[in-house]
């Protein structure tokens, strides 16, 4: 996005605005079956503060086995907070996982409260966080000024591994990076260059983010004038990066302009774009989903979202209000595609209703053949200001891929007791000139479909507070049929994705070869080609990345083969070498897994301790 989010400002709050009370036990329950549980914060340790304490813009996802995972910013230099909500989804049955990018790291794994944390870190600027099937991998990022740092969990948040920067292959200064992933091991990030006038650029990771690699297409297709000229330079603001994890292609939503002409004279971002890779990123296509006519409406409230389903349809999502008028504000808008996104259905209102009158901040995720879990801001008031009174409402659709797509929704906070999450100006503005001041709730929330067809849904507030603060809720009922789109299963009989297609893959650690632990990521095909990473630097291997791979041979359950690689050592160096993998897949979830390898003077094997191995 066009703010400089590693500038965001620390609120300064006393002990008290930490220690927000827990909301009651009140649930909510709306027409049409959809109803949710208890509403509860999700806390911060009770320790003083070097630089105050907030956690805004929440990201979640969940897991294979129903982990939901939160991370949240409190800004450049306090870093990022993490929390792992389980089943059955109360105040009580969750823990804070620490702060991974914290200084000192924290190790995290304790309920809220029991971790010493001095609030200083190296990001916090920006946060996004994947997981991927099968391995139940966790990987969260941490923006700074120069970089996303990555860090990567096997044993469910218990503890962080930092490995190289997700960014690590651009120069220059990024911004709001976004995750997700495609089958067990891959992860994909895209993210703001802000070197290069916020062009939109991919990177990579094929062992379940040991490392990273540039992915070279262009997502802004400088071959489609139309789109390249009215999203650079500086005139776009980037949203979440979605993958077909069944078909491996590549979805980027953005806001931009609807022609070159729009950047050229300053219009409003009154177009929601959708640049298409089916090539793994090599090559994209850009195509507009929505124009407004109004060369002064803005669709970029904060964020447009888009989601794939199971099947393969994509959606889109994003708000619209004029930036002249503040009294013009058409609603939240829904488009879908059944063709990866060439075409794209008329818009469709989704907010519906005096209490939802004015609303921003749209995100959404969709699961089976035609649903989708749709989440903004609303309040009743015609201004942004003033005392409007926000809640965060869920619109969802079991047929949204229909012509004309209906919706259920339900009004979440500000009801049945429940607090309202903040009362007047939503900033929409980030930092750059022309924001709007009250930066309370940051850029966005986000809601995360379960296996269970269930969604879980973390928002900010601050009605209690005096700076924002991160709230979460689990449904309960009215569950969407089939599960979300991944690379682990096959839908109706479809291509399953990374699964099928590797021979054996795994992510994960075992004990280091001279102490501490060594990380590993491998996705090896049949026919040898894939990818291997080792780390294990208490012994001396800050890295060795594979080259070459022979065909893996084996009896059931096991795996061996061979090829080069490199080593890198701490002091930089490098050195080419043979080496020879074996793995064993002994159970589920990694029950009875070893991994093995040696080169040169290194052989480490071991029982798998985080993590999971796959072999076909």
């Amino acid at each position: 996005m066009r703010s400089r989010s590693w500038f965001r400002v620390l609120t300064f709050l006393s002990l008290a605005g930490v220690l927000a009370a827990l909301a009651g036990a009140a649930s909510v329950r709306a027409a049409g079956g959809v109803a949710f549980g208890p509403v509860f914060q999700l806390n911060n340790p009770s320790n003083p503060f070097v630089f105050g304490v907030q956690d805004v813009e929440p990201s979640v996802r969940t897991d294979g086995l129903g982990n939901v995972y939160v991370s949240a910013i409190r800004g450049v230099p306090a870093g990022v907070d993490a929390w792992r909500v389980r089943a059955p989804f109360t105040s009580s049955s969750y823990a804070y996982l620490g702060s991974p990018d914290g200084l000192p790291k924290i190790p995290g794994g304790g309920p809220s409260g029991e971790d010493e944390d001095t609030g200083v870190a190296t990001g916090g600027g920006d946060t996004d966080l994947v997981t991927n099937c099968s391995t139940n991998l966790l990987n969260l990022n941490s923006l700074n000024i120069a970089t996303t740092e990555n860090f990567r969990s096997d044993d469910q948040g218990a503890t962080f591994l930092q490995t190289e920067p997700s960014s690590s292959t651009f120069s220059g200064a990024d911004d709001r990076e976004w995750y997700d992933s495609d089958g067990p091991t891959v992860v994909y990030q895209s993210v703001h260059d802000v070197a290069l006038g916020n062009d939109t650029v991919v990177t990579k990771s094929l062992d379940g983010g040991l490392t990273w690699l540039p992915v070279p297409g262009k997502v802004f297709n400088p071959a489609q004038p139309d789109a390249y000229a009215s999203a650079l330079p500086l005139n776009n603001k980037l949203a979440t990066i979605v993958v077909d994890q069944h078909r491996h292609f590549l979805y980027q939503v953005y806001s931009a302009g609807a022609t070159p002409q729009d950047n050229v004279n300053g219009v409003s971002l009154r177009a929601v774009w959708i640049a298409v890779s089916k090539d793994g990123g090599l090559t994209w296509t850009d195509h507009r989903i929505y124009a407004d006519p109004n060369p002064n409406m803005r669709t970029d409230n904060v964020f447009p979202a888009a989601a794939v389903d199971d099947a393969g349809n994509v959606y889109a999502a994003w708000s619209l209000v004029d930036s002249s008028d503040p009294t013009n504000h058409p609603g939240t808008f829904f488009a879908s595609s059944t063709d990866q996104g060439s075409t794209w259905s008329a818009p469709v209102k989704v907010n519906q209703g005096a209490s939802q009158n004015l609303t921003l901040f749209p995100w959404l995720d969709a699961a089976g053949d035609g649903g989708v879990d749709l989440v903004y801001y609303g309040t009743a008031g015609n201004v942004n200001g003033g005392d409007s009174v926000w809640n965060v409402f869920m619109a969802q659709s079991l047929n949204a891929h229909a012509a004309t797509p209906t919706f259920t929704t339900t009004q979440i906070t500000g009801i049945n007791g429940i607090d309202p999450i903040h009362r007047g100006n939503v900033s929409t503005g980030g930092l750059q000139p022309g924001g709007t001041a009250d930066r309370s709730l940051a850029d966005l929330f986000q809601v995360s479909i379960g296996p269970d067809g269930l969604a879980n849904i973390s928002w900010t507030a601050n009605w209690t507070s005096e700076a924002g603060l991160a709230w979460f809720v689990h449904q309960t009922t009215g569950a969407l049929g089939g599960v979300p789109n991944d690379g682990c299963h096959s839908f109706a009989g479809g291509p399953v994705g990374g699964a099928a297609e590797a021979k054996t893959f795994g992510s994960g650690r075992i004990n280091g070869a001279s102490g501490g632990s060594a990380a590993f990521g491998f996705s090896l095909a049949a026919t040898g080609q894939g990818a291997l990473t080792v780390v294990d630097k208490g012994a001396g291997v800050t890295k060795f990345s594979a080259g070459t791979f022979s065909p893996p041979t084996g009896t059931s359950g096991t795996a061996t083969w061979a090829g080069t690689g490199t080593l890198t050592r701490a002091d930089g160096s490098t050195q080419s070498l043979p080496y020879k993998v074996t793995v064993v897949d002994g159970g589920p979830r990694g029950r009875g897994d070893t991994f093995s390898i040696s080169f040169g003077s290194y052989s480490n094997s071991g029982p798998v301790k985080g993590g999971d191995i796959t072999v076909h």
